[in-house]
C-alpha cells in the first residue's frame, strides 16, 4: 500500500512539474532582447603545426526570435602562402535537408545551433622562424527581421481624464528589443487634437548587435486595422564602424474623436545583417622537434 502511495505521489509531482514548465514556456516573451546569429569557434585552438591539415570547427547559432530563410557564411582572409582552405570559402547558413535556420519560439525556446566544418592545410613557414601568425575572418551575412506588436492608448481629449479607459504616456516609452539586432528602442506618442485629430509616433531604431546593417525596409506599419503613413519605407544606416547605427522614423494617422481606448500598434522591418569576427592562428615550425 505504501509503495502504491509513493508511486502515486511521484507521478503527481512529475505531472505538476511538466505542467509548470509548459506554462512558463508559454508565458515567455521570446521577442525581446537583441540577439541574432552567434558564431563560436571551437577548434583549432591558438596553435597548429606547419604542413598539416587541421579542421576548423564552428558552432553557429540563431539566438534571435526569427527564422533565417536566406544567409551565407564565409571563412576568408588567409594568406595562401601559409594557409589554404580546402573547402568552398562560402557556404549556406541553412543546414542541409532543412528549409530554414529556426529562431526562438515556444516550441524552440533555445533557438537553433548547428556545427560547421572547414578543412585547412598549413604550409611551411619561413626558414628560421618558430612561429608564424595568420589572421582570418569569419563572416555571417543573413536576412532577418524585427517585429513590434504592442498596445497603445489613444485619447483626443487628454485634459479630460474622467472616465478614461487608458492614459497616453507623457514620456517616451522605452523598449527592450524585439529579439533581433535591429531594435525599436523607443516610442514617443504625440496626439494633435482639433477638428481633424491625428496621432504621430516617433520611433527610435538602433542596431544593438555586433554587426552592421546597410538598409532596413519597413514592410508593415499599422495602427489597429489602419495603415500608418510613414515618412519613408527604406532606411539607410551609416556603415562607418565608428558611428552609432541609429535612426528616427515618424509615422502618423488621423484618428476619430472617441473616448480614450487601447489599440494595437504593429511595425515590421526586414534587413540584411553582416556579422564579422577576427581571429588569429599561430602556425608552429616542426623544427622544434615536438612533432615528427
Amino acid at each position: 500500500m505504501k509503495t502504491k502511495i509513493i508511486c502515486l505521489c511521484f507521478i503527481l509531482l512529475f505531472i505538476t512539474a511538466c505542467s509548470q514548465t509548459e506554462e512558463n514556456s508559454l508565458e515567455t516573451n521570446y521577442r525581446q532582447g537583441y540577439q541574432g546569429v552567434d558564431i563560436n569557434l571551437l577548434a583549432p585552438h591558438d596553435s597548429v603545426y606547419e604542413n598539416t591539415e587541421p579542421l576548423l570547427e564552428l558552432e553557429i547559432s540563431n539566438l534571435g526570435a526569427y527564422d533565417i530563410e536566406q544567409g551565407e557564411f564565409s571563412v576568408t582572409g588567409f594568406n595562401s602562402k601559409y594557409l589554404e582552405l580546402l573547402e568552398d570559402e562560402t557556404i549556406s547558413l541553412i543546414p542541409k535537408n532543412e528549409n530554414m535556420f529556426l529562431g526562438k519560439n515556444v516550441l524552440n525556446p533555445s533557438g537553433s545551433t548547428h556545427p560547421f566544418y572547414f578543412r585547412l592545410k598549413t604550409k611551411l613557414i619561413p626558414f628560421g622562424k618558430d612561429l608564424h601568425q595568420e589572421n582570418f575572418f569569419l563572416l555571417a551575412n543573413y536576412n532577418y527581421k524585427t517585429e513590434l506588436i504592442t498596445n497603445i492608448c489613444l485619447n483626443t481629449n487628454q485634459y479630460n481624464l474622467a472616465g478614461a479607459n487608458c492614459e497616453v504616456p507623457r514620456e517616451p516609452i522605452r523598449l527592450n528589443g524585439q529579439g533581433s539586432p535591429l531594435a525599436i528602442t523607443q516610442i514617443q506618442e504625440i496626439i494633435t487634437p482639433g477638428s481633424n485629430p491625428k496621432v504621430d509616433f516617433i520611433f527610435t531604431l538602433e542596431n544593438k548587435g555586433q554587426g552592421k546593417i546597410s538598409q532596413a525596409v519597413l514592410e508593415q506599419a499599422k495602427l489597429g486595422h489602419l495603415p500608418l503613413n510613414c515618412e519613408r519605407r527604406e532606411i539607410k544606416f551609416d556603415e562607418n564602424e565608428y558611428q552609432i547605427q541609429e535612426h528616427i522614423l515618424i509615422c502618423s494617422q488621423e484618428i476619430k474623436e472617441f473616448p480614450s481606448y487601447e489599440t494595437t500598434l504593429n511595425l515590421e522591418f526586414s534587413f540584411n545583417y553582416q556579422l564579422e569576427q577576427h581571429h588569429q592562428l599561430n602556425i608552429k615550425s616542426r623544427g622544434t622537434g615536438l612533432v615528427s
